[in-house]
């Protein structure tokens, strides 16, 4: 029933004055666990926070290259189970059970959670050639019809010699300079020539 003056509240030891009888209580609030997870880059914003507060949970990049010239990860966005995000173009907080592209998010937390990033694979198809032009090669997410094509080479002047196109080697076997490839993995592709001197 007799006030007593607490100098520092909130920290766990503390001093009174003993001039009367007192009851001193401590108090707890809760704080849950934030598990932010990633099998690629390195996330922030995991640790424990006091109930209904907002954890700003964050992946320091969105594309990394798992195999140099065959396969790399693009960041797909943030996945949890019931969690709650907020959303500075609407009012109202939103769900994270689709998942969000955002490299960053504000999570509020109100009960223990995992956060987990999700990563998406890309494939490099590799098309050379020793002679013309080759368009299509480049990265391309599974699954992708990729048109590729090669230009016949262009002799400088005075020369007597053509090239015919034999056909494509490597990961597929066509005869026409213009064929496509199903992207299921990197893809190495190599236009064949052959030297045709007839026209000397």
């Amino acid at each position: 029933p007799n006030p007593v003056v607490i100098s520092n509240s909130l920290s766990s030891s503390t001093s009174v004055v003993i001039d009367s009888s007192y009851i001193i209580e401590a108090r707890y609030k809760k704080s849950f666990l934030l598990n932010v997870w990633s099998p690629y880059g390195t996330p922030s914003g995991g640790g424990f926070y006091d109930e209904g507060a907002v954890a700003d949970v964050r992946i320091n990049q969105n594309e990394l290259v798992v195999v140099p010239g065959k396969e790399k990860k693009i960041f797909g966005g943030w996945s949890t189970s019931g969690g709650e995000i907020l959303d500075f173009n609407s009012s109202e907080a939103k769900s994270l059970d689709s998942p969000k592209s955002n490299s960053n998010i504000q999570v509020i937390v109100s009960s223990p959670m995992n956060v987990t990033a999700k990563w998406n694979s890309q494939y490099f198809v590799d098309a050379k050639s020793s002679s013309g032009t080759v368009t299509g090669a480049g990265w391309y997410d599974p699954g992708t019809l990729v048109p590729i094509s090669v230009k016949m080479p262009s002799q400088p002047p005075g020369m007597w010699t053509t090239y015919s196109f034999e056909g494509w080697s490597g990961d597929i076997e066509s005869k026409s300079p213009s064929t496509k490839i199903i992207v299921n993995g990197p893809k190495s592709l190599i236009a064949e020539w052959r030297e045709d001197s007839t026209p000397g």
